[in-house]
């Protein structure tokens, strides 16, 4: 190996930028987070833990083009009130939803969706956000709806 090749390798070695292939997580459709997407209390306030999600999220669809349309679905249990359970959801999905947005993801390919409470899965868990393959190449998977059945939270391209 040439002199020159050698030192440009050196420095990217040194600073962090081989290349190294993220690999991801799937049940079915649904990607799997290595840490929960998290709010503070009762609110649809993204806590700061859960930047480093967003930015794997992020990383996810810029390396999966195919992907034309991820549904972020919100849940919520811990509400006595369905319709408040149901609005919360809405407005986290909404929230995680907007925060791709500013970091840069397109919009046309995020669907906020939210569930309230009848989705459970079980007593730890029923308070999530999930994060679901919902089209490929423009395409719905499995001839599915793309929100899954869900209240839809609005369109992240509107302000």
């Amino acid at each position: 190996m040439s002199l020159p090749k050698m030192l440009c390798m050196a420095v990217f070695v040194m600073l962090g930028l081989t290349a190294q292939a993220q690999t991801y997580k799937l049940e079915g459709n649904t990607l799997i987070l290595p840490t929960p997407i998290t709010f503070k209390g009762s609110t649809d306030n993204l806590t700061t833990e859960s930047n480093e999600m967003l930015a794997y999220l992020k990383k996810y669809l810029d390396s999966k083009p195919t992907v034309t349309l991820l549904r972020i679905e919100g849940h919520v249990s811990d509400e006595k009130d369905a319709e408040k359970a149901q609005k919360l959801s809405e407005k986290r999905a909404w929230a995680v939803t907007k925060a791709l947005v500013k970091l840069g993801v397109d919009c046309k390919r995020l669907l906020p969706v939210g569930f309230g409470d009848t989705k459970p899965v079980d007593k730890t868990k029923n308070t999530r956000i999930t994060i679901v393959n919902a089209e490929l190449r423009n395409k719905p998977i499995g001839g599915l709806s793309s929100d899954g059945g869900g209240k839809t939270a609005g369109s992240p391209c509107e302000k």
